[in-house]
């Protein structure tokens, strides 16, 4: 079996803050093959990410037989990607250098964030990206219209400079014999299938490629056996899977939603897809039934596909 299960490395606390530890022994008695991993500040980058810890943390994986399968550096942390001033883009360079340094020494090939939204953008919750619905977890007062605010801005502008600062990570990476996988979520600058396409050929890099997020892409109405068929394996490097119910819930269990998953694991057999299908779930009350649950649906799936 070409594909490889995953699961997030914050499945279990259901946050990303360290320490990891006592979480991938649980997921490592699970049985998955591998495991992301993430940093999401400056703090924790410096002084946890330290190279002993990184070390100790790919003796742990391996003694479960696993593996890093890609190292998140939290989006806010790289958000000068998206702005036009020139010190806070080359501060997110720097930043996205010391990330593909612990994803070295992580022993992993893919370093992945988030694409930013336009700068400015608001919405009634947080996470932008989040508002899909006018009636979402975290709206304190009911507004039957979906409204954001944003400040005045040039589209062409904002899109021609956030592909040289993909262009400039990209580089960064592989200097380090990386691969960088960018995320579509809603409401971002590059949010779905078709915006990463296009990005992809702007920016002419062999080693970008799209972290494919099964809620993220169905939140927009994309029916994914069709957009991973445009995505194409060069330019499939890792997936996030999780189920939704497509109205406000998108993080059901794997089978416990409406996304057809016999159609997704035809279309990765069809393009030989050998990456990771990693089980991205936050704050579970029981995160080990679910995961085995999600993790025993996928395998039975695959095994039939695959027969």
């Amino acid at each position: 079996m070409a594909i490889k299960l995953g699961v997030s490395g914050w499945a279990i606390s259901g946050v990303y803050d360290p320490p990891f530890e006592e979480g991938l022994e649980q997921l490592g008695k699970l049985g998955f093959q591998g495991t992301e991993l993430i940093v999401s500040s400056r703090n924790m980058m410096d002084e946890y990410f330290t190279e002993e810890r990184c070390d100790k943390l790919r003796r742990q994986l391996d003694s479960y037989g696993m593996e890093v399968s890609e190292f998140v550096v939290y989006k806010d942390l790289l958000v000068g990607m998206s702005l036009l001033d020139k010190e806070k883009k080359e501060e997110a360079y720097r930043i996205f250098e010391r990330g593909a340094q612990i994803t070295k020494a992580l022993g992993c090939g893919i370093i992945n964030t988030v694409s930013h939204w336009i700068p400015g953008l608001q919405a009634p919750v947080p996470y932008p990206p989040s508002y899909v619905y006018p009636n979402v977890p975290g709206i304190n007062l009911f507004e039957p219209k979906m409204v954001m605010t944003y400040p005045e801005f040039d589209w062409d502008e904002l899109w021609d400079d956030y592909v040289d600062s993909v262009r400039t990570v990209c580089d960064i990476a592989d200097q380090y014999g990386l691969k960088f996988a960018l995320e579509g979520h809603p409401h971002v600058i590059v949010s779905h299938v078709d915006s990463f396409i296009r990005l992809y050929k702007e920016v002419g890099r062999k080693n970008l490629g799209m972290n494919y997020d099964t809620s993220m892409q169905g939140d927009q109405r994309e029916y994914q056996p069709i957009s991973l068929r445009k995505l194409g394996k060069k330019r499939l490097l890792h997936m996030h899977v999780r189920d939704s119910d497509s109205v406000a819930c998108h993080q059901l269990p794997i089978g416990c939603g409406v996304y057809d998953w016999d159609g997704i694991i035809t279309e990765l057999k069809k393009m030989d897809f050998d990456g990771y299908l990693s089980l991205e779930y936050a704050k579970y009350a029981d995160p080990i039934r679910w995961l085995t649950f999600s993790k025993r649906y996928l395998e039975e799936v695959i095994d039939r596909i695959y027969q």
